[in-house]
């Protein structure tokens, strides 16, 4: 992926003439619009059952997104992100253990694309805190859970606030 945006760099770097430019243009639909939109095709051709029209074009988005951020280092690491913007389920992918805080941030731009703001908003959203400050997340929110259990009588014991709640299945 490095390599054709190296690719599109060089090219532009070098296009210096108008005729040199109008090339330019067709190297960018061969390098960054026609391998995307292919396996879009190609993923739609396989795939059994019938997609309604916005469907197909939200997956032609969502490859065509995904694929230009994979063209550069750090970005292809929230390229999940691509298939969430255009309403697509998004894959877990938690990546190395460096990198917690991308499906992390995943994770919380789908509960805010839910718009509700509920636990597991908060959840995500606190742990994406977490990532980016060093925080201790997970128990801020053992301790928010444990806090909502008591005040809502559903347990009296004050270990909620250090151990969470967990409610019986």
């Amino acid at each position: 992926m490095n390599t054709a945006l190296n690719l599109g760099v060089e090219r532009t770097m070098t296009a210096n003439t108008p005729a040199q430019r109008a090339r330019l243009a067709s190297d960018y639909l061969l390098l960054y619009v026609a391998p995307p939109v292919l396996a879009a095709l190609l993923k739609q051709a396989i795939m059994p059952g019938d997609g309604e029209p916005d469907d197909k074009l939200k997956n032609l988005l969502g490859e065509m997104l995904n694929f230009w951020m994979g063209l550069v280092v750090g970005l292809r690491e929230f390229g999940n992100m691509s298939r969430i913007v255009t309403g697509q389920p998004s894959l877990d992918y938690s990546g190395p253990t460096g990198l917690r805080a991308v499906p992390d941030v995943q994770k919380a731009a789908e509960q805010a694309v839910q718009g509700d703001f509920d636990t597991a908003f908060r959840k995500a959203f606190v742990n994406v805190a977490g990532d980016l400050f060093g925080i201790p997340s997970a128990q801020i929110n053992r301790s928010v859970t444990g806090a909502q259990a008591l005040s809502e009588g559903k347990t009296e014991n004050p270990a909620a606030l250090l151990f969470g709640y967990q409610e019986k299945r």
